[in-house]
């Protein structure tokens, strides 16, 4: 059974697309190697987000590190992520920010701070020690 740790460096708006409420979150996270995943969502439950967040790293990691050996598929892998409940906690107070952002956006009906308040959603992000 081979064993992988993941750690969360950091999750930032990649790309805010306004008229769908929708963002792209670039999530970076290292294991041997700092890998990258982008991620599209609109942001209704953050926690739940926040989970299936941590579900993507372990199922990418677990593909990665699959493979035959002797004809034999080696599947055994556990992936942990470094302070997994922590982390839940603070990427779901990210995703909240982000979402009350996206809001703000929504319900503007003047051009007057619609830029800036495109531009903080856009320039969102969070590193993890």
């Amino acid at each position: 059974m081979k064993t992988v740790t993941a750690k969360l460096l950091k999750i930032r708006v990649s790309k805010f697309l306004p008229k769908d409420q929708k963002v792209e979150l670039s999530i970076i996270y290292s294991t041997d190697s700092v890998k990258e995943i982008l991620k599209t969502e609109k942001i209704a439950y953050p926690e739940s987000l926040a989970r299936r967040i941590m579900a993507e790293i372990r199922k990418t990691e677990k593909s990665a590190h699959t493979h035959f050996s002797n004809q034999i598929l080696e599947s055994n892998i556990n992936v942990f992520i470094d302070n997994e409940e922590g982390m839940v906690v603070k990427l779901s107070q990210f995703l909240d920010n982000i979402r009350s952002g996206v809001e703000k956006v929504a319900r503007m009906k003047v051009a007057e701070g619609y830029i800036d308040a495109v531009r903080n959603v856009s320039k969102m992000e969070l590193k993890f020690d």
